[in-house]
């Protein structure tokens, strides 16, 4: 186990991890692209009323917005995070929980990225399931 365990820090560190992970992201990618069926998609775009377009926006802009104020109150004078970052960090949860199995496959996503940027991996459990409770009231 100890070996196998080696073998995949040494291939995942420095230049090889990296080569791996943009190799797996152009393959997923080139699979994305491929299997789509494009006249459809611009079928779609072209009923669409571009008029609903803008205030779809601003209402993703409001939520997103809404989403990591709450989260700055919940952690204000606890942790040093930027907004930017819980920002990024809830983008990147969200398009994670469109395939992600489960209700929570994006709660993970996010309380590894609070572990990321520094938050006790105890600590980052404890907001992400306070935040979840929060947002259910």
């Amino acid at each position: 186990m100890q070996k196998h365990i080696a073998l995949a820090k040494y291939v995942t560190s420095g230049w090889r991890g990296t080569v791996l992970k943009v190799g797996v992201l152009a393959g997923v990618l080139w699979w994305f692209v491929t299997s789509i069926d494009w006249s459809a998609v611009w079928g779609i775009f072209a009923q669409m009323d571009l008029r609903y377009i803008v205030p779809i926006l601003l209402m993703l802009a409001v939520r997103y917005w809404t989403l990591v104020e709450r989260f700055m109150a919940l952690i204000k004078g606890v942790l040093p995070l930027h907004r930017m970052t819980v920002l990024l960090q809830y983008f990147v949860m969200h398009w994670t929980s469109l395939f992600l199995p489960g209700a929570i496959g994006g709660e993970g996503v996010r309380w590894a990225l609070l572990a990321r940027d520094g938050v006790e991996k105890a600590d980052a459990a404890v907001y992400v399931i306070l935040e979840k409770v929060i947002g259910l009231l």
